[in-house]
């Protein structure tokens, strides 16, 4: 559906009834969501879950709901080795505290978020060396390590 089309209507009001329509969708999702969560019951996936709900709450305008459940995302993702999602989930809590009010949380979440994601872009960047140092083919198409166990 576009707004083009001339069914979801057009211009502005017709984008505010997809962005309701969808969140609306999504509310109606949550339970099944967070049914799965308790049902697969891993970490990785109640984080998921968790995010995907408070992401929804701060677009209900419910960002007190919103900030407990992206609190438990944060958590659950930090403590599955997850930081990229980790990142993600600080960035929607630190639109949660905003909402409420809390200025200095938010920016301490944002702050951290944008932290992580600079590690792991800088890890992004070095990666490339690290595998021409142990993983990239030689011109003779060998790696290093298959060069040096033909010599040794």
């Amino acid at each position: 559906m576009s707004l083009e089309d001339g069914r979801a209507g057009s211009g502005r009001d017709g984008l505010v009834r997809l962005v309701v329509d969808s969140c609306a969708s999504r509310r109606r999702r949550r339970p099944e969501l967070e049914e799965t969560a308790q049902l697969v019951g891993t970490p990785p996936v109640r984080a998921a879950a968790a995010l995907a709900a408070g992401t929804v709450e701060i677009a209900a305008g419910r960002p007190e709901i919103a900030r407990v459940l992206l609190e438990d995302a944060v958590d659950l993702f930090a403590g599955c080795g997850a930081p990229w999602e980790s990142a993600r989930a600080r960035l929607a809590l630190a639109e949660a505290l905003a909402a409420v009010g809390r200025a200095e949380a938010a920016a301490h979440e944002a702050g951290a978020a944008r932290a992580a994601l600079d590690r792991l872009a800088a890890a992004a960047r070095a990666a490339p060396n690290d595998a021409g140092a142990g993983g990239t083919p030689a011109p003779n198409g060998l790696t290093p390590r298959e060069t040096s166990s033909q010599r040794g």
